[in-house]
């Protein structure tokens, strides 16, 4: 998946949303998720992150409150994570990695969904 970021220059902000190993757990241990954070972060880029329960700190991400702030305070969006809340984002001129499938291709002309993955 680190792939997708080759051509993507390291000042771009990566959100990503969802940092447990599935939802509706706070369980990060052996996470896709951390390990993509962990990857993103050894490439040079700055890293933005939102999960509803994970109580993890790492070094050198921006973890925010929301899903909405995330989005808000980056340039691409990864959903990591098959949270329900994560169904129904506001995601704008975005460039976003679905790696759960979560969101609806047809649901937002403006929504640039590179890819499914999972």
């Amino acid at each position: 998946m680190e792939d997708k970021f080759k051509d993507v220059e390291t000042t771009t902000k990566i959100g990503v949303l969802g940092l447990t190993f599935k939802a509706n757990t706070d369980d990060t241990r052996e996470s896709q998720s951390i390990k993509l954070v962990e990857s993103l972060l050894s490439k040079g880029f700055k890293v933005n992150a939102y999960d509803p329960m994970a109580k993890v700190k790492l070094d050198n991400i921006n973890l925010f409150s929301s899903s909405e702030e995330c989005i808000d305070n980056s340039d691409a969006i990864v959903i990591a994570t098959e949270w329900p809340e994560f169904k129904d984002l506001n995601i704008k001129n975005k460039f976003v990695i679905d790696m759960r499938r979560m969101l609806s291709l047809n649901s937002d002309p403006n929504l640039k969904i590179v890819g499914y993955y999972g």
